[in-house]
């Protein structure tokens, strides 16, 4: 368990507790939900999953995923009246991690456990998309899921391209 859970009244308590949220690049997402896969819909643990991988994305470049990362790792003490209080942790995709990742290090501080999450990124980030480039080849292929596959190529395809830039950039400042 999380060393010092925070201790709220209820749970829209602690989800306004963040001041980061406004400057998420999650925020102004029409499909919310492509952050939280349904438990027994296949995507959860499926690293070639289009969502995951857009999801992922979309993390990496964000602004505030280190106080996203801070508050997924926070377990949060809830009260309900009559009920003993309940220890709640936050599910679905937080700062480009798992519910499953976060767990695997519960007995961290936060401190510790954001620092490791934040250490293995590039890794995890890297086996996500050699398993969605298996598995899906181009925008085309049988097993396509159509727009959310596309999109996700879009984001990886953007990435590269930004990353390429900067190479460049850096190979033309040292001639």
């Amino acid at each position: 368990m999380y060393r010092n859970p925070e201790k709220v009244s209820n749970v829209s308590d602690a989800l306004k507790r963040s001041k980061w949220r406004g400057d998420a690049a999650c925020g102004d997402r029409d499909d919310p939900d492509a952050f939280f896969p349904e438990p027994h819909s296949g995507a959860r643990g499926d690293l070639s999953n289009p969502r995951e991988l857009e999801t992922n994305l979309l993390c990496v470049g964000c602004p505030v995923r280190k106080g996203c990362l801070t508050d997924a790792l926070t377990p949060i003490v809830v009260f309900f009246p009559g009920l003993p209080p309940s220890t709640m942790r936050a599910t679905g995709t937080w700062a480009a991690t798992a519910f499953s990742d976060r767990q695997r290090l519960r007995r961290l501080s936060v401190a510790e456990a954001a620092e490791r999450l934040e250490a293995e990124l590039p890794e995890r980030l890297r086996q996500r998309i050699e398993a969605f480039e298996r598995r899906h080849p181009d925008n085309d292929h049988p097993g396509c899921t159509g727009k959310r596959c596309r999109r996700a190529r879009v984001m990886l395809d953007d990435m590269r391209g930004a990353r390429s830039s900067r190479a460049s950039a850096r190979m033309g400042s040292n001639t």
